[in-house]
């Protein structure tokens, strides 16, 4: 049986549960300078968590023993959830027949038009930032990032109205995903209150303006870039 390294007692972070989602780094900062390189928590009627920043143990698990491990429940099932069945989310042979569906994408020539869309959003991001002034960058950021993927992936210019109410749903549901996985202990909470059915509610929003947005794709006889 393999033997964690550095458990830490779970009402440590049961403790700290409510500022680690907030903003989890500084916990995961306090535990690698206490612990080194890697520290695990046992959660109750869970299995352990480790955390780590050590090069080898990556290397380990993602290259040289991939087939070994799984993805957890984590992605499995609770992000699914809300993203759906994907690379992100799945293992195995679903995950590798994914994986060669969308390999075509990832031609030189494809990645060069990808990267040309993407230079373009940037600068135009750009030419609207103030000169000469503190800006907060998050926002800035969040999105530059939401309107490079937009094109990217889909190379479409929908209306400004339809393209934020999908920005919108994103962050919500961001936020909440976040919450609802760093908080397991509030499941329950989430559930009753009816957190959970209204944010499935905007996953099959977010589902049917994509959907459209390929629809409308298709329909125009252009070369499709989404994966």
């Amino acid at each position: 049986m393999y033997k964690y390294p550095n458990k830490i007692p779970f009402f440590k972070l049961f403790l700290k549960s409510s500022s680690i989602t907030r903003n989890p780094i500084p916990f995961h900062k306090d535990g690698f300078q206490k612990h080194g390189g890697s520290f695990a928590i046992k959660p109750p009627f869970a299995n352990t968590v480790m955390l780590t920043r050590d090069a080898e143990i990556t290397k380990h698990l993602l290259r040289k023993n991939h087939r070994n491990y799984n993805k957890s429940k984590i992605q499995t099932k609770f992000l699914s959830k809300y993203v759906g069945k994907g690379l992100l989310t799945s293992s195995g042979d679903y995950w590798l027949k994914q994986r060669r569906l969308i390999q075509p994408a990832f031609h030189k020539e494809k990645l060069q038009k990808l990267v040309a869309i993407m230079e373009r959003t940037i600068e135009k991001q750009i030419e609207n930032l103030p000169e000469n002034k503190s800006i907060d960058s998050y926002p800035i950021m969040n999105e530059l990032a939401f309107h490079v993927v937009a094109k990217s992936l889909f190379n479409y210019s929908s209306d400004d109205t339809t393209m934020h109410r999908l920005q919108d749903i994103i962050e919500t549901l961001q936020d909440f995903i976040i919450r609802e996985i760093r908080q397991p202990h509030k499941k329950w909470w989430y559930v009753i209150s009816g957190l959970v059915k209204k944010h499935l509610k905007l996953v099959e929003e977010s589902r049917e303006i994509i959907n459209k947005v390929i629809d409308e794709r298709r329909a125009s006889n252009k070369e499709m870039m989404t994966y």
